[in-house]
């Protein structure tokens, strides 16, 4: 039977706790390792009512290195996000306004007229008739 226990550790701690956690974790997969090789010798020999017994006990040890590594997931994640929560600055910058500050608006570019008129001389009716 499984039970969830909750104690408070010291935050410096968890991730020395997460690594002890993960070593439990490769020491039973070296059990899974020793009775997956059980399993094919008693095969290989024909003893097949040690095999089940064997495979029985390397199915039960897979599915508790299963258990372990989604508490040890489980952790890591809350532990991150604890973590970045702490790194972030107390206070935001405040946005930068998407609008450019009118200093920064170029003046659109005028074309060059194809034809040049001079404003200072006088128009006169008579050239205008010739047209």
């Amino acid at each position: 039977m499984r039970v969830t226990v909750n104690y408070n550790i010291d935050f410096k701690e968890v991730e020395n706790l997460l690594n002890g956690m993960l070593d439990e974790c490769e020491n039973k997969m070296k059990k899974v390792n020793g009775l997956l090789a059980t399993v094919s010798y008693a095969f290989n020999k024909g003893n097949l009512i040690f095999m089940n017994e064997a495979m029985d006990e390397l199915r039960q040890t897979m599915a508790q290195v299963d258990l372990d590594l989604a508490e040890v997931s489980e952790m890591a994640a809350s532990y991150l996000q604890a973590k970045s929560s702490l790194e972030e600055p107390a206070e935001k910058p405040p946005e930068e306004d998407p609008t450019p500050a009118q200093e920064d608006v170029e003046p659109p570019i005028q074309e060059e007229a194809e034809e040049v008129i001079d404003l200072e001389s006088p128009i006169i009716d008579e050239d205008l008739d010739n047209e």
